[in-house]
């Protein structure tokens, strides 16, 4: 990212509006969600500290870059004041929901255990690493880097298995994609869930199906195995918000 400014509190403010189109309710909160036969606790994580240095450095990937936001730029009471407190906004946060992830996660009776954040677990490896061990968390999805990823338990990663969705990065990809769309630069995750397992099915901008990855539940085994098929299904999804972090201030 390159603006600390770029209207993230509306993305939060819009939850609240009256269309039920976007969750977002805070930087970081965590849903129960109870289906026919299992449950799932989510929990979302804002990573950005990864890409929040002080204002002079990096302005290529810097959200407190003092070069690419406004002169005077200021998220007055919901966010950093300035650019030079951006970083240090950015890091108390990140020390603030390091606190809150193992109080959300400690004692969770959910059949799974999930968190979305923006920033692949290779940043930070040593925290997700003790957090997913500590706490049982089974799958980590999420984003940043421009390309399809997918590992399942991953030992490295407290055993959780994790994914890069790669939808993202508007033009830009980590490397050319072909015309044929069999490529991992851009698409979405199909993903399945059940008591037992969960699969992820890494499917290409072209609707090439790239690889099916199986995690299975780590409350009976650990275990997780990735084959290549053809064939996709349609992608579910249910939310009810249950916890919601105090990151930042109500938006008025």
């Amino acid at each position: 990212g390159y603006m600390f400014t770029s209207g993230w509190d509306q993305a939060i403010a819009y939850t609240w509006g009256p269309s039920d189109r976007w969750v977002t309710p805070s930087l970081y909160w965590s849903t129960k969600v109870h289906y026919h036969d299992f449950s799932v606790d989510y929990v979302f994580v804002d990573s950005n500290v990864n890409d929040a240095f002080p204002p002079e450095d990096q302005p290529g990937h810097n959200m407190c870059s003092s070069r690419n936001n406004p002169p005077n730029p200021s998220c007055g009471h919901t966010g950093p004041s300035s650019a030079s407190d951006c970083t240090r906004w950015f890091a108390r946060l990140w020390i603030e929901e390091l606190e809150w992830v193992p109080k959300t996660l400690n004692g969770s009776t959910a059949d799974w255990r999930i968190v979305v954040t923006h920033f692949p677990p290779r940043f930070r490896i040593g925290v997700w690493d003790r957090l997913a061990r500590e706490y049982g968390i089974d799958l980590i999805v999420t984003g940043h880097t421009h390309q399809q990823e997918v590992s399942g338990r991953d030992p490295k990663i407290g055993n959780a298995a994790w994914i890069v969705s790669g939808g993202g990065g508007g033009i830009t990809s980590e490397s050319m994609p072909s015309a044929d769309g069999n490529d991992d630069q851009y698409g979405f995750f199909d993903v399945t869930i059940s008591k037992q397992r969960i699969k992820l099915e890494a499917i290409s901008h072209s609707g090439i199906l790239r690889s099916t990855t199986f995690v299975e539940s780590s409350r009976t085994t650990t275990t997780a195995t990735t084959t290549s098929t053809t064939s996709s299904n349609a992608f579910r999804k249910n939310h009810d918000i249950e916890g919601i972090g105090s990151a930042i201030a109500p938006v008025t």
